[in-house]
């Protein structure tokens, strides 16, 4: 009797460790459930919330692609309004939100407002009037208590929050695994170099979008694998292979050619930063062939990165932890002497670092008509907190790379009409300081062999 006991807890520890959070909510929707083009299941939001009213986009904005943005909830009474879904302390999350304002009141005039989660106020959605575009936050946190609450709050006359669509779903504990739970990591950039096409769901599993990156010719080339297959199996953050069938190089002919380039939509001023590349060595070398490369971040070596050479067939995963980064930051892959290839690199991640703090009470619904109770998930739950808030093209709009100058930056930026992002300067009281950070600064390198 007694090993039949240790078994069934066994067996039921194991069940819990593997169950996972997994909402999907189409918010404004009139129908309970559905399951969209992509597979994925989705649920109305009329039992999880009691303000609002259930709108829908005019006509003309209406995606014949994508059925969850043709419906959003608007707040108008009520400076706050929030979801409190049911979760699990201690568990790492994606969360996302869609923002699709798509002239639902005719009035042409996107309104902005501020995002809560768990009564921290973290950003400023800026919601656009473009066709097809949304307005996209994503966040990755370690829930701190058995619920999460994500508030919309007004924060100027007539302008209505409202929401399209809201995501949550749990993460392996090793993915992400530099998120200390006092920090929120607020993704600013998620690139697939060389990629013709976004990739998102279900190529990614998670949920992550992937965008593509429009290449000055003159600079960059983009490259294909000729691997049959990459192994992508070991890297902690779990890279879809598709992300790793293409990359960028150098358009130099030169032997010791350098890639360096800037990437739009980081923070205004320097921040706190977590950043993943990924690799993979696009051609079978033969012996005469060297492709090996060391990485610098605004000039400075990351020591751990010395001579680093891509694997053919395998994907590696370089993580660095406790940087800076802004607007302005430049990234340099550097031939070594002996190399006589240009380096390459396949996909990138960077992540802008913000204090989280767990409130002493619960988030406050000032609309009396709000829903008070924790709603429980469709499956289990959890949380971990990455922010991105960018327009997201329904259709896989690019975003141009540009290089290092400063006037380069400027102008590319006023050509990137796909995305925004949060409002940095509103938040900076939020932004982590170096000095909250125990560990020294340092580049870890996992190398997958």
């Amino acid at each position: 009797m007694a090993t039949f006991l240790v078994f069934l807890l066994l067996s039921l520890s194991s069940f819990c460790a593997s169950a996972e959070v997994s909402w999907n909510i189409d918010c404004g929707s009139t129908v309970s459930s559905y399951s969209d083009s992509d597979g994925m299941e989705w649920v109305g939001d009329s039992t999880l919330i009691k303000s609002g009213k259930l709108k829908s986009v005019a006509s003309s904005y209406s995606s014949t692609s994508n059925h969850v943005w043709d419906t959003l909830r608007v707040f108008t009474s009520g400076k706050k309004n929030c979801y409190s879904l049911k979760a699990e302390k201690g568990v790492k999350v994606l969360l996302q939100a869609f923002f699709y304002y798509g002239n639902y009141d005719g009035k042409s005039s996107p309104p902005s407002f501020d995002l809560e989660l768990d009564g921290n106020d973290l950003l400023t959605v800026e919601t656009s009037m473009e066709l097809q575009v949304s307005t996209y936050i994503e966040l990755v946190y370690t829930v701190q208590r058995d619920y999460i609450s994500v508030c919309l709050v007004q924060t100027q006359p007539d302008q209505l929050p409202f929401i399209s669509s809201l995501r949550i779903k749990s993460l392996p504990s090793g993915m992400y695994k530099a998120l200390d739970p006092k920090y929120a990591m607020i993704n600013r950039a998620r690139y697939a170099f060389g990629s013709d096409e976004t990739i998102r769901y279900p190529t990614d599993v998670h949920g992550r979008i992937w965008d593509t990156i429009d290449l000055p010719e003159s600079r960059y080339t983009p490259v294909t694998s000729e691997a049959s297959r990459i192994d992508t199996s070991d890297v902690a953050d779990d890279i879809p292979e598709a992300v790793m069938e293409n990359a960028i190089t150098t358009s130099s002919s030169s032997e010791n050619a350098t890639l360096e380039f800037s990437l739009p939509d980081l923070p205004t001023r320097p921040s706190p930063a977590y950043i993943t590349m990924y690799f993979t060595e696009a051609a079978q070398l033969d012996s005469s062939q060297k492709r090996s490369f060391s990485i610098y971040v605004d000039g400075n070596l990351l020591e751990s990165t010395k001579g680093f050479s891509p694997i053919y067939g395998k994907a590696t995963q370089l993580s660095i932890y406790n940087v800076t980064v802004s607007e302005n930051t430049i990234f340099t892959f550097l031939p070594t002497s002996n190399s006589t290839l240009p380096p390459l690199v396949s996909a990138m991640e960077v992540y802008r670092i913000v204090n989280y703090t767990v409130p002493s009470s619960d988030p406050i619904s000032e609309n009396p008509s709000s829903s008070s109770s924790k709603s429980e998930p469709p499956v289990n739950s959890a949380i971990s907190a990455l922010i991105f808030l960018v327009l997201v093209n329904f259709f896989g709009g690019s975003t141009l790379l540009h290089n290092t100058t400063v006037k380069e930056i400027e102008s590319h930026h006023s050509r990137s009409n796909n995305r925004r992002r949060a409002d940095d300067g509103a938040k900076l009281e939020q932004e982590a300081t170096m000095n909250d950070f125990e560990v020294s600064t340092c580049v870890t390198r996992d190398v997958f062999i």
